[in-house]
């Protein structure tokens, strides 16, 4: 099975035409202003009904409160939520319950061993980074031992990511930074370098 592929922090609307020719498997939006990628939630209703119906769109979401993601997730304009706080397992459990969608819960670790927790969430997917806009690399032999399927995360691009992925043996992989020009627009031909790339190897 090839490499799954999300593309996140897409925050100008005319890169949707971008994602919609690439095809990732997954677009991704955060809807936390603080990040140097945070939308608005009316940008992100935008971004919705631009992206191809086809792609899942993932929105990203920092110890806001249990309604605000459950409304977001039931309204359609976020079909995944990706949980990058400190947010429960009761938490994590009752969002899947009650919205009857997908939950992805980060982890930000220096090594996937040190924490247990990770293996044992309720969440459908588990995504291992650095801290947002930190731009550091996670360290890819650690993230080899991790015993569950995992997306990794943490300043990929083209140029790193055969290595990374032949590394870590990732389920998935997040590209947010690497495939971006300076200006935050998503860089089309990186982004083609990265499916290529993704599509060719194979996850464990």
């Amino acid at each position: 099975m090839a490499v799954k592929v999300k593309v996140g922090g897409i925050c100008y609307l005319e890169d949707v035409d971008v994602i919609n020719r690439v095809k990732p498997d997954f677009a991704g939006v955060d809807l936390c202003k603080r990040y140097r990628h945070g939308v608005t939630t009316e940008m992100a209703k935008q971004i919705r009904e631009r992206l191809d119906s086809s792609i899942p769109l993932v929105g990203m979401f920092v110890n806001d409160s249990f309604m605000d993601v459950l409304v977001a997730l039931r309204q359609g304009y976020i079909d995944i939520a990706q949980l990058q706080g400190t947010e429960s397992e009761e938490y994590i459990h009752d969002l899947k319950i009650m919205s009857r969608k997908p939950v992805i819960k980060s982890f930000e670790i220096a090594s996937p061993s040190e924490m247990p927790e990770s293996l044992e969430t309720c969440a459908d997917h588990v995504l291992l980074c650095c801290p947002p806009d930190s731009g550091k690399l996670l360290d890819w032999d650690k993230a080899q031992t991790y015993e569950r399927p995992f997306i990794l995360s943490g300043t990929l691009t083209p140029d790193n990511l055969e290595l990374a992925i032949k590394t870590a043996h990732p389920w998935g992989v997040n590209l947010v930074n690497g495939v971006e020009t300076p200006d935050r627009h998503k860089a089309y031909d990186k982004l083609m370098r990265a499916m290529e790339i993704a599509r060719a190897a194979e996850s464990l």
